[in-house]
């Protein structure tokens, strides 16, 4: 079964200084990763580190620098504007902010309903139909549409959004940080909503998200990424039980424990992390990982397979796994 969505060398930089610049700033880089059909990928990280950059060009709101994206093995950076226009309806994206995402001047029930016609997918009643049909799927009033954004709850709102992006019956959805906005307990209401939904119609998710907990409950896979770069891919249960990439034991690490009870091995990356705009060739953790060797800032180093499924972006990590002889003892 072929992938709905497959990335591969995604490259995205930004010019840095004004008209002349000569600097850049590297938001992705060589960003390779695939969703199958129905399958949820988590993609975590800090805060810049260019997750919800990857997701924008996904859906080309990013023009990307460099690289492919293949929705259903159609490429989506050759498209024209009126063949992408086509491909967005089978690849929706939710956003962080709901009220930002939409207009308050227009009914929520229009919000969804009129792109649906304008675009010739339904006629106008069809259209009303469909928005009736999602608004019940993520249980929100019968009387919903007729109301403005700023009537509704943040709850409601991120649902709203939710319903937008299952109008068209989408293969894909990006989902860039959709519960980060809202209060603890609306949280795990729209998780489970959005678990609800992958049961009943199956789309793809990839999953934007900074909180490992939800990451680790709503993911088949998980793919790390750092300072632009995915540094670790694999299946859940190995992300969060064996990580490979020092980052990804420091992240996991620094993850809040359930019960103050808990114990958990802390793995502390000090230092300044390196800079974005035209980093050095190496491993970008070096700065700040405590078992940095000379070898870690010679070149770049691929993702390289581990065990099936499972690859890492460490140079030391990956000899000396492969060797047997891996020494988890800090250096530094």
């Amino acid at each position: 079964m072929s992938n709905v969505l497959e990335i591969r060398g995604l490259t995205k930089h930004y010019p840095v200084g004004g008209a002349f610049a000569r600097s850049l700033l590297h938001a992705a880089d060589d960003v390779s990763l695939s969703i199958a059909p129905g399958e949820t990928v988590g993609l975590v990280g800090e805060s810049g580190s260019g997750k919800s950059t990857v997701g924008r060009c996904i859906l080309r709101l990013e023009e990307p620098t460099s690289g492919e994206i293949l929705l259903n093995g159609e490429s989506v950076v050759a498209a024209t504007s009126s063949r992408l226009r086509v491909m967005r309806a089978n690849m929706q994206m939710v956003f962080q902010d709901p009220y930002d995402s939409l207009n308050p001047r227009i009914k929520v029930g229009e919000l969804v309903a009129e792109p649906l016609w304008l675009s010739g997918i339904m006629s106008r009643k069809e259209a009303d139909r469909k928005v009736a049909e999602v608004f019940d799927l993520v249980h929100l009033p019968t009387d919903t549409p007729l109301r403005y954004a700023h009537q509704l709850s943040g709850g409601q709102q991120q649902r709203v959004g939710i319903a937008r992006a299952l109008a068209t019956n989408p293969d894909l959805v990006v989902l860039d940080e959709p519960t980060s906005a809202l209060d603890v307990s609306v949280q795990a209401q729209i998780i489970n909503l959005l678990e609800e939904i992958r049961q009943r119609l199956s789309p793809a998710y990839l999953f934007i998200s900074h909180d490992l907990s939800v990451v680790s409950n709503l993911s088949d896979r998980v793919a790390v990424m750092y300072l632009g770069q995915i540094v670790e891919v694999g299946p859940t249960d190995t992300i969060f039980e064996l990580p490979g990439h020092p980052y990804t034991r420091g992240l996991i690490s620094a993850a809040p424990v359930e019960h103050p009870a808990q114990q958990k091995e802390r793995l502390t990356l000090l230092g300044e992390p390196t800079s974005p705009v035209d980093p050095k060739p190496g491993c970008r953790l070096a700065s700040r990982c405590p078992f940095v060797e000379p070898k870690c800032r010679e070149g770049e180093l691929p993702l390289q397979e581990i065990t099936p499924g499972h690859s890492v972006r460490c140079r030391r990590y990956v000899e000396e796994h492969v060797d047997g002889v891996w020494d988890p003892e800090p250096t530094r």
